[in-house]
């Protein structure tokens, strides 16, 4: 109940940014919640005490002052419900950092800033030496290797073409003689 009331008063207000209405959807769940808790451990379901006991657990963050803020309001509510109800708006509801206006101004930043922000590697001058690692000394070293690997390449193939055609012509053979029935005179 306490949900559809609460997404009813979402959607008459005025036009917010998709992060004020996630805020104000989050702190609709919150409420929801605070009264689900009420009603569980009291019997009571009002959104009004939700959201009062809501904006006294933001201002006092701790067991004891919590504690102590609701029995000086007249609140006769269990420790354990206490504490459910502040782990549940801490967890649910960080603190809020108040707006500082000591911030300078943000300029709004053009295409290429973004990118120098997002990749600043990429924003490195080159570097010539990497392009003349190789020695010559290197190169010959390189040169020479591939040669032996090519020298080595036609000689490793030769025997195996030999055996797979060998292998071929022997089952050519089997296959033949395989293929002739026998004469029933033969057998008599």
């Amino acid at each position: 109940m306490a949900v559809a009331v609460a997404l009813a008063g979402a959607v008459t207000t005025t036009e917010l940014g998709p992060a004020e209405e996630l805020a104000k959807l989050e702190y609709l769940s919150l409420v929801s919640k605070v009264c689900t808790e009420l009603d569980n451990h009291l019997g009571i379901n009002d959104k009004d005490l939700a959201e009062f006991v809501i904006s006294l657990a933001e201002k006092n963050t701790t067991f004891d002052t919590f504690k102590a803020s609701l029995v000086k309001n007249g609140a006769e509510f269990t420790d354990s419900l206490i504490s459910n109800l502040l782990r549940l708006i801490q967890t649910m509801r960080p603190p809020t950092k108040p707006p500082t206006s000591k911030d300078p101004v943000v300029k709004p930043k053009t295409g290429k800033e973004k990118l120098k922000e997002l990749f600043p590697v990429l924003c490195q001058p080159d570097n010539p030496s990497v392009r003349t690692m190789l020695d010559e000394d290197d190169v010959k070293v390189a040169v020479d290797v591939l040669k032996e690997l090519e020298a080595l390449m036609p000689s490793a193939a030769g025997p195996d073409k030999q055996r797979d055609a060998e292998h071929r012509d022997k089952t050519k053979k089997k296959k033949r003689s395989r293929s002739r029935d026998r004469d029933r005179e033969r057998d008599r």
